[in-house]
């Protein structure tokens, strides 16, 4: 058990550890984004599938097809993209914090508002916005705007639950990001020189 011990609190093994905690943490942020863009690809080629199939035959219940399908997507998204801030908001101010060298993501996210000019965050929500209202208005249109009709009361209720959750998470993830873009790192100066610094948990001070 001593020895045990003793490994946890060794300096080599505390800042091994942060490196590969680092690492892994980044390879998880790559995952997720790029399961985001797979998963938006299948939602638009089923769409585009979807569509072509019910606007040949007007069958309404195909194209209703489209709304919820967004919908699920929308909430994926959102779940995905608030998970890449937190680990984002972790590895910047906790890790970064433990290691001297370690600097991309406070670099990266601090940086980030002069150089990024759209967020996939808002792209995804910006087409799924399109594609359940564009679906909804659509039906609504096919049936001359026949609100006793179930299936467009059941498709405007989802219309209008995405637009509340989109407005809420819309604010949120912009708080989250501008909390990324302004976090201070102790020991980073303007210009993002990470001077080197000795403050891993078990080392000794220089005397």
């Amino acid at each position: 058990m001593k020895e045990k011990n003793q490994k946890i609190n060794d300096v080599s093994n505390t800042a091994e550890g942060i490196r590969v905690e680092y690492g892994a943490l980044r390879k998880q942020i790559s995952y997720t984004d790029n399961v985001c863009v797979i998963i938006m690809g299948f939602i638009l080629t089923a769409s585009v599938t979807l569509a072509s199939i019910a606007i040949k035959d007007l069958n309404l219940i195909i194209i209703s097809l489209i709304s919820p399908l967004w919908f699920i997507g929308f909430l994926y998204f959102t779940e995905k993209r608030f998970i890449i801030l937190k680990t984002a908001y972790y590895i910047g101010s906790v890790l970064e914090e433990r290691h001297s060298g370690l600097g991309w993501e406070t670099w990266h996210c601090t940086k980030d508002p002069v150089f990024r000019r759209v967020d996939p965050y808002h792209i995804e929500a910006t087409i799924s916005a399109i594609a359940i209202i564009g679906s909804s208005l659509f039906i609504a249109y096919i049936i001359n705007w026949d609100f006793h009709n179930l299936l467009l009361l059941t498709l405007f209720t989802i219309t209008i639950v995405f637009l509340i959750l989109l407005i809420i998470n819309i604010k949120a993830y912009g708080k989250a990001l501008n909390l990324l873009s302004t976090q201070k790192i102790s020991g980073i100066s303007r210009d993002g020189y990470y001077p080197p610094k000795n403050n891993i948990k078990g080392t000794k001070k220089e005397k």
